[in-house]
């Protein structure tokens, strides 16, 4: 029987645009927001920031928790391992500093860029239903599981 893990994401917002993650596979680019698991005895916020800081070298304060999502992999996936069942949850944050470079990328990251909403709609960035919430301007959901 497999583990569901659960992993904190960070939305960052400034001046209409949106602080991602640009990755690079043999498909192409592909972008997410910077986060990743949560460990052991690691509450969710705690896990934001030091994700948010080994990927991107920033440094954030961590708000309202904003959406969940469940994602599964399956041999079909791009960006998804086959075998992953995972809850991210996507917490609003502010940028205090971007003063360094990532500590520890995760593999295929390519570097940070800010884009707004249309620019990652006519680019490959998961999770789309996120592009979705925010320019509706969902307060709080459940972005499904993909």
């Amino acid at each position: 029987m497999g583990s569901i893990r659960t992993s904190a994401r960070a939305i960052i917002q400034r001046d209409g645009k949106l602080f991602v993650i640009r990755y690079r596979d043999g498909h192409g680019d592909f972008y997410a927001l910077p986060g990743g698991a949560q460990r052991h005895g690691e509450s969710l916020v705690d896990a934001v920031v030091r994700e948010v800081a080994e990927e991107t070298g920033a440094v954030i304060r961590a708000g309202g928790l904003r959406f969940v999502r469940e994602c599964r992999g399956s041999p079909q996936s791009r960006s998804i391992p086959a075998d992953l069942h995972q809850i991210e949850l996507f917490f609003d944050c502010e940028l205090v500093s971007l003063c360094g470079a990532a500590e520890v990328p995760d593999p295929g990251q390519d570097g940070c860029e800010w884009l707004t909403l249309a620019e990652l709609r006519s680019r490959c960035f998961f999770p789309q239903a996120l592009l979705d919430a925010l320019e509706s301007g969902r307060e709080f959901g459940y972005l499904g599981m993909v």
